[in-house]
C-alpha cells in the first residue's frame, strides 16, 4: 500500500503549470512541437523495447506540456497510443507503463 501527499503533488503540479507559461510554452504551440512530441512517443518506446529505463528521461518543455495535455485525457491518449502501434509496434508498450504521476 502507498500513501501520496496530494498536497504536495498538487503543489507541484502547479509549479510545473506555471513554468512551463512563464516559458510561454503553454501558447505556443506549432506543428513543429506536435511533430516534436511524436518523436519524443517513439524514443519512448524504442528505449523501453532496449530494456532501458524511461522513468529517468525528461521531455523538453515544450514536449512535456502536449504530453500533459493529452494524458489528461487518458482514454483518447490509449486510443491514440493503440492506433499508433500499427505505424510502431513499440508505441504499445507505453501503455505497459506506469505514469509516474
Amino acid at each position: 500500500f502507498t500513501t501520496v501527499d496530494l498536497s504536495k503533488r498538487c503543489a507541484d503540479h502547479f509549479e510545473f503549470l506555471k513554468t512551463l507559461h512563464s516559458l510561454g510554452v503553454t501558447w505556443n504551440m506549432t506543428s513543429k512541437n506536435l511533430h516534436r512530441y511524436m518523436f519524443w512517443l517513439s524514443m519512448l518506446a524504442c528505449e523501453k523495447d532496449k530494456g532501458k529505463r524511461t522513468d529517468l528521461l525528461v521531455p523538453p518543455h515544450d514536449v512535456a506540456w502536449l504530453w500533459h495535455c493529452h494524458r489528461l485525457a487518458p482514454r483518447q491518449y490509449h486510443e491514440y497510443v493503440l492506433a499508433a502501434v500499427s505505424a510502431n509496434t513499440s508505441l504499445g508498450k507505453l501503455l505497459d507503463e506506469p505514469s509516474g504521476d
